[in-house]
């Protein structure tokens, strides 16, 4: 509950700062991205002294999957921005064991709030464009686990949730009026040996022709994460790559 306080806090103040320094002339730009990340896992999970590598393709992950969604929402105004990206995914599977059937379910969870700022922008003599947009915020994941027996009300649940404050920057480099690329990437954490974390985004864009609010994209996402707290049976340890490639499409009005 506090971490969601936090992720709040930091979304108003981010408005505030934004609205604060943006031109008062300059109108405010919404885009709004629906997408799908094939996302793969490989790591590792402990909880106390048991220790789980975990090494899952998109379609293992998909066969247990039972509901979510993934969105990336944008304000811009001026050379500011304000963004919100959130992922969101239910899993539970039947696990027969001897007389018993295990019923695990994981409600996974990364939100990511920031602020962004132009601070480069040149067109060059082949009319191509670059534009350079640090950013700052912080990224939320929740990981909650529970692992029910099937016809008793033993269901016994771990939840670990946390924040990483992040920085970064974005490049956008517009090859012509249909054509687009764009790479970010980001470290977050706040200690390097329990906590730490970075980003890495590449994306192609093709905007159709009479169609200028729609964009279509194409891409690859690497996000990788160590986090551990805790000793003894209080023991929590997630390291994981999570990474695959990703498709949507935005529309800006």
């Amino acid at each position: 509950m506090r971490n969601s306080v936090k992720i709040l806090l930091l979304i108003l103040s981010l408005t505030s700062m934004s609205s604060a320094f943006a031109g008062e002339k300059e109108p405010w730009k919404f885009t709004i991205a629906p997408y799908v990340w094939g996302i793969n896992m490989n790591g590792s999970v402990q909880v106390a002294n048991r220790a789980v590598r975990v090494n899952q393709s998109f379609s293992d992950i998909m066969r247990d999957f039972k509901g979510g969604g993934m969105l990336w929402l944008n304000a811009d105004r001026g050379k500011l921005g304000i963004f919100v990206n959130g992922i969101y995914a239910y899993l539970n599977r039947r696990v027969p064991y001897n007389s018993i059937t295990f019923k695990p379910e994981v409600k996974f969870g990364l939100f990511t709030a920031g602020a962004s700022y132009e601070v480069y922008s040149k067109t060059f003599k082949n009319c191509t464009k670059l534009v350079i947009q640090p950013y700052a915020g912080a990224r939320y994941t929740l990981n909650d686990v529970t692992i029910k027996i099937v016809n008793t009300n033993i269901a016994p649940n771990k939840q670990e949730n946390w924040v990483d404050p992040i920085v970064g920057a974005r490049f956008i480099y517009t090859m012509n009026q249909n054509w687009l690329g764009v790479f970010a990437g980001d470290i977050g954490g706040i200690n390097f040996n329990s906590q730490n974390s970075y980003n890495v985004n590449a994306y192609i864009g093709y905007v159709p022709s009479g169609a200028k609010c729609i964009t279509l994209y194409g891409g690859y996402k690497l996000l990788y994460q160590n986090y551990s707290k805790g000793s003894g049976l209080s023991t929590y340890i997630w390291k994981m790559r999570l990474f695959g490639p990703v498709l949507g499409f935005s529309y800006t009005f």
